[in-house]
């Protein structure tokens, strides 16, 4: 009985893998693709800001965030 149930279901669970194993080969790709072109554009924006503080542009004026150390912000040790 457990045979025949075994050699019923058989292609149903081949698909269901075959379906499971590309889903997970399209989500990685994805993830690789995305990290890519989000890095990308940071890059060329990190360029474009340093470019425009090495020409002189204020910070406030220039929409450049500088980033502020802060307590805890070195992985919750005081450095004090």
């Amino acid at each position: 009985m457990d045979d025949a149930l075994t050699d019923e279901y058989a292609p149903s669970r081949f698909y269901a893998v075959l379906i499971a194993a590309f889903s997970t080969t399209g989500l990685g790709l994805m993830a690789i693709g995305l990290f890519v072109v989000l890095s990308h554009a940071v890059a060329r924006r990190a360029h474009e800001i340093s470019l425009r503080v090495a020409l002189g542009c204020v910070a406030a004026r220039c929409g450049v965030a500088r980033a502020r150390e802060r307590p805890g912000a070195a992985g919750g040790r005081d450095r004090g």
